[in-house]
């Protein structure tokens, strides 16, 4: 609660490679960081990376 936002931001610059057709997610809002969370979040870093 210090910055008083109800959410964390990640993300991804132009050069990430997650693109999927003509239209995908740039930026994730997380609420929290569950297991299940980190692994996806493993997988786009990694997808993103090339």
């Amino acid at each position: 609660d210090k910055f008083k936002s109800r959410y964390a931001t990640l993300g991804f610059g132009d050069k990430a490679r997650l693109d999927e057709g003509s239209m995908w997610p740039t930026e994730y809002a997380l609420t929290q960081l569950t297991p299940a969370d980190e692994e996806r979040l493993r997988a786009l870093i990694t997808k993103a990376a090339g």
